[in-house]
């Protein structure tokens, strides 16, 4: 009952079975278990004690083990450590009783000096290898109530204690947000170095310590000590003393030119003020330092070829590119991904269509079927921008090369009627031409907010995929008109946004309607729809608000690639 979410019931039944039987103490045990979850802390604690008056051998040793943790959080350690005493009385499993003897390490802990239970682990190097959850507990409780002396108090201990790479992370950057909190910058900036360095001492390996963020069209690879940097940062940036981090990192360089924590810092903080010359630097240097960080190689390399240094940028791009085999296969996928994800932020769109490109075949290759739509995902974006790129530079044909990769209804194969009247908002329901027919008269004249206007194909010189009808152009509707050649009956894929309200008419018959403002973002919508063998009508209805007009089409199959003939706006 408890696991199907009928707490109540089960709070019953559990009260049914005490009064049946009242001498049998799992049934205490299992009432306590029901009232802990609901959070009836004293009524579980109570109950929990019963069941160990009841029968202490026939109770499960994880009682005595909550029961000893509530203790704990009561500040009740000689009750503590009696329950954990009497429990391995009542424990003939080594491997069970192994595990109280280290809550009982756990409990003299807390009840020593701080300082010389770190400097005793550091100087002993001891292997504690169990979690240290209760003093994670205890920090976030004092950190909740305000009490940041002792919650910092508790997570260095739980530092300390921890074993697991990435749970040592996050409490170090729990403690470092107390230091900031608390203006104790000369603790953070100390407690930076620290544990980069811990985190270096514990991999020769960097890949090994990555772990990968997969958003919708973006993949991020992020190390150990990404975050801690990130937060150092941003604590100083808030405060508008940026310049401040960047000339204590600057001094500390001068004195320990070879370390890693330092340089990272300072190649981050240059790339943050678009000091692109001395993020390659320094990025360079880090490469030098750590020569198996393949992702500061390809940042050194974007550095380079931003401050115009394009021979530095082809070196380290190939360096890079000749370390990817020794990360081995099965991770190549998202790495890559994660290395195209960083190029096309940096607008490199021709390194990122590569670096997707070896992606996907690599994902495919590994069945991963969650990366690859991810990876689809970029690689569109990159032919997107580079599309654009062709396009700006008076590269036409390479720029519709691109897109009719993309599956991207694009800008050529549109007739553009408007604008119409979309005064708060009236223009989303109001039929302006005949919008439920396949067969649209595009020689029809028909009257426009300011004079009568006729179909005209689109004036967008920009061949990026968006089909843009107008900026600051407030309140009006206008009506885009296409054709596409199936070449049988098939089930494709509309995917589709708009900016603001949108509707799609095929063959004359609606498929699609979204009344929400918004802003266009590929891919937004996806729309399953049936074309028919030969041409195929597509009519479009944009309801814009304010500033940005337009919308994204594309036509793709169920993995998102383009599968069917666009026509141009001519052969209409």
């Amino acid at each position: 009952l408890q696991n199907a979410n009928k707490a109540n019931e089960a709070l019953e039944l559990a009260q049914t079975y005490v009064q049946t039987e009242p001498e049998v103490g799992v049934h205490y045990e299992r009432l306590a278990s029901i009232h802990e979850t609901q959070g009836n802390v004293d009524v579980a604690i109570t109950n929990y004690e019963k069941a160990i008056e009841l029968t202490p051998g026939d109770v499960k040793i994880q009682t005595y083990l909550k029961l000893a943790v509530h203790y704990i959080l009561n500040e009740d350690i000689a009750a503590a450590e009696k329950i954990l005493k009497n429990a391995l009385l009542y424990t003939p499993s080594e491997f069970e009783r192994r595990d109280i003897e280290l809550q009982l390490i756990r409990l003299y802990l807390y009840q020593a000096n701080l300082v010389e239970v770190l400097q005793k682990t550091e100087a002993e190097g001891m292997p504690l290898s169990y979690e240290m959850s209760n003093s994670e507990e205890r920090a976030q409780h004092f950190r909740n109530t305000g009490e940041l002396e002792k919650s910092a108090a508790y997570f260095k201990i739980s530092l300390v204690m921890t074993n697991s790479y990435h749970e040592r992370e996050k409490i170090a950057n729990e403690l470092l947000n107390i230091y900031i909190e608390q203006d104790r910058m000369d603790l953070a900036l100390e407690l930076y170095e620290y544990e980069v360095k811990y985190q270096k001492k514990r991999s020769n390996q960097r890949l090994t310590r990555a772990s990968m963020l997969y958003g919708p069209s973006s993949i991020e690879i992020k190390f150990g000590g990404d975050d801690t940097r990130k937060t150092l940062i941003d604590a100083y940036k808030n405060r508008g003393k940026l310049d401040e981090l960047r000339n204590i990192f600057e001094r500390k360089l001068e004195k320990d030119v070879d370390n890693p924590a330092v340089i990272e810092m300072l190649a981050e903080i240059y790339w943050i003020v678009n000091d692109y010359q001395k993020a390659a630097k320094t990025y360079h240097a880090l490469c030098e330092v750590e020569e198996s960080n393949v992702r500061s190689f390809y940042l050194a390399a974007i550095a380079f070829e931003i401050s115009n240094q394009p021979d530095m940028a082809q070196k380290l791009f190939k360096q890079a590119e000749a370390m990817l085999p020794f990360y081995g296969p099965g991770s190549d996928g998202s790495f890559l991904g994660a290395l195209a994800t960083i190029c096309l932020k940096n607008e490199l769109y021709v390194l990122a269509n590569k670096l997707c490109a070896n992606a996907i075949t690599d994902a495919e290759n590994s069945d991963e079927d969650f990366v690859l739509q991810t990876l689809f995902s970029i690689l569109l974006k990159s032919r997107i921008g580079l599309a654009g790129y062709y396009s700006k530079n008076d590269m036409s044909d390479k720029a519709m090369e691109q897109l009719l990769q993309t599956g991207i209804v694009h800008e050529k194969a549109w007739l553009i009627l408007g604008p119409f009247d979309n005064t708060a908002g009236i223009g989303y329901d109001m039929e302006y031409i005949p919008e439920d027919t396949g067969e649209i008269d595009l020689t029809e004249k028909y009257e426009g907010v300011d004079e009568q206007i006729n179909w005209k194909k689109l004036n967008d010189d920009v061949l990026d995929g968006f089909i843009d009808l107008g900026h600051n152009i407030n309140w009006r509707v206008s009506y885009a008109y296409a054709t596409v050649t199936s070449p049988d009956k098939r089930e494709v894929f509309f995917r589709f946004s708009s900016d603001d309200q949108g509707k799609i008419w095929l063959n004359g018959k609606k498929v699609f309607a979204d009344a929400a403002a918004q802003q266009a973002i590929l891919d937004r919508n996806t729309i399953p729809v049936t074309l028919k063998a030969g041409k195929n009508t597509i009519l479009v209805k944009v309801c814009n608000e304010e500033i940005a007009w337009g919308f994204y089409l594309r036509i793709t199959d169920a993995d998102g690639k383009p599968i069917v003939k666009i026509n141009d706006a001519k052969d209409n």
